[in-house]
């Protein structure tokens, strides 16, 4: 019989002048971990320091540290925007980096830069382009 799972707990905490959400469960530390791989592996790609991704976010070289170790959350929405664009990624991308360790954190910025584009076209274009795309995955012309 399989052990059951504990469920995510969400307890509001209150500190300093915001309250935030924390996840606490087994689940959550496997997501903290996942996130902070990701982080640490776009980090160093892009050759910022935990000290000037520190200096960026406004906290501590140990707050990094334990982001990137999936010792501590990443405490809002805001710090994960504020993150990703010091890393110099969409939010989403390090995200989607936490659950992806095939491609490089340049492949991911680059993947990043075709939604935005795709996004950006008509919606007319949007469907000939998908159109063209799964002509050439199914080996088709014309």
């Amino acid at each position: 019989m399989k052990p059951k799972r504990a469920k995510p707990q969400i307890v509001e905490a209150t500190g300093g002048h915001k309250s935030r959400l924390e996840v606490k469960s087994a689940t959550a530390a496997f997501i903290r971990r996942r996130l902070g791989r990701a982080m640490k592996r776009i980090r160093q790609d892009s050759g910022i320091t935990q000290e000037q991704l520190a200096a960026w976010l406004k906290v501590g070289q140990g707050n990094v540290s334990r982001y990137e170790r999936g010792l501590q959350w990443v405490e809002s929405p805001e710090r994960l925007w504020m993150l990703a664009r010091a890393l110099r990624v969409p939010p989403w991308v390090l995200l989607l980096a936490a659950d992806d360790d095939k491609h490089t954190p340049e492949e991911l910025r680059d993947a990043a830069t075709l939604v935005h584009r795709f996004l950006a076209l008509s919606q007319g274009e949007q469907r000939a382009l998908l159109q063209a795309v799964r002509k050439v995955k199914n080996g088709t012309r014309g």
